[in-house]
């Protein structure tokens, strides 16, 4: 059971979860892709911060968190932007983009997906969420600098994904 105003943080790693206790959150070690341990229609507000890029099967997570939100209740979910502007600009010079891992060795962050706003909104849509904005953190200028003004311009073109989505209140919505 869930109270209504509890926070609650996921997780596989131990580390993290304890982390999340530190911060006065509830831990809940859970693997994503198989399945929230949480009833359906649990959470009136989700937060996926840099998880997506993280699973192999990236429409069941979001699929889950579909089912644990509530009708008219919002998902935010961030993952890095695999054309950001310092990323282009590095394929543009024949680099691949420091965003970008090729192997699993120490030091990598274990990315495994890799997301645009378009592939992100059409998992979204999948799984019967109606994305409701884009916004991103900043757009990089590799060693020109960062620009939040550019970000905002064009959060296409940011360093960081950030998308809200509503669960309908109907399916027919």
């Amino acid at each position: 059971m869930v109270d209504q105003d509890e926070l609650i943080g996921v997780d596989v790693s131990h580390a993290a979860l304890r982390a999340a206790a530190a911060r006065g959150l509830r831990p809940v070690r859970a693997q994503v892709e198989a399945g929230l341990p949480f009833r359906s229609e649990t959470f009136a507000t989700v937060v996926a911060a840099e998880v997506i890029e993280h699973v192999f099967d990236t429409q069941r997570l979001v699929d889950e968190v579909a089912r644990v939100l509530q009708p008219n209740g919002w998902l935010a979910i961030t993952t890095p932007n695999l054309v950001a502007l310092s990323g282009r600009a590095q394929l543009v010079l024949g680099r691949s983009p420091h965003n970008v891992e090729f192997d699993a060795s120490p030091g990598t962050s274990g990315h495994i997906r890799y997301f645009t706003f378009g592939t992100l909104e059409q998992l979204l849509r999948r799984a019967g969420l109606r994305p409701l904005g884009r916004w991103t953190n900043v757009a990089h200028f590799s060693i020109l600098g960062s620009s939040e003004l550019v970000g905002r311009w064009r959060p296409t073109l940011g360093h960081t994904l950030i998308s809200i989505a509503a669960k309908p209140q109907t399916s027919k919505e």
